[in-house]
């Protein structure tokens, strides 16, 4: 459907969402969870078209992992594995944004698998919270909603064969 589609009562709900949502005294929080490959970062994606860029800001716990891809070699431990990744400094950055702090969020880069520099993340209406680990007991009580991307395991496999093959290089 395109604009020239729309119910005009979907429009101006659209705008008084947006509206609520820019005047709220406190950022939304909103984790999204799901398998890796599972379609968490185009569902992020998808969530922040419709509300627009301006009043969504997403935070990846990929950020967090305690190793870089060239140190899980050395030390044989995964990223799936919630002891590998600092849950508890991403539950203080959660705090600290619900507060209206902003703070500096870790990077990884994919394509390099090593750690990037950091970056500010401000407190935004809505902060999406994306990771493998977002709905777990240390992060779920900071948030506000919860998401959980479950996709046909055909499907998911193939779109992360795709992904990792295509966008990171493996």
């Amino acid at each position: 459907m395109n604009q020239g589609d729309a119910n005009p009562a979907d429009v101006g709900s659209r705008r008084d969402l947006r509206a609520m949502l820019s005047g709220l005294q406190r950022p939304v929080l909103v984790g999204v969870s799901g398998d890796s490959g599972s379609g968490k970062t185009t569902y992020t994606d998808g969530i922040a078209l419709v509300l627009g860029p301006e009043l969504v800001a997403s935070l990846s716990l990929d950020g967090y992992h305690k190793e870089d891809r060239f140190q899980r070699r050395q030390s044989g431990r995964s990223p799936l594995d919630p002891r590998a990744n600092e849950l508890d400094l991403a539950r203080q950055h959660l705090d600290r944004l619900r507060d209206g702090r902003s703070v500096s969020v870790p990077v990884y880069d994919h394509a390099t698998g090593r750690f990037a520099t950091p970056r500010l993340l401000r407190p935004y209406p809505v902060v999406i919270i994306e990771g493998l680990h977002a709905l777990y007991p240390e992060l779920l009580a900071a948030l506000d909603f919860s998401i959980y991307v479950d996709t046909d395991t055909n499907v998911k496999w193939r779109w992360k064969l795709e992904r990792d093959v295509q966008e990171r290089g493996y």
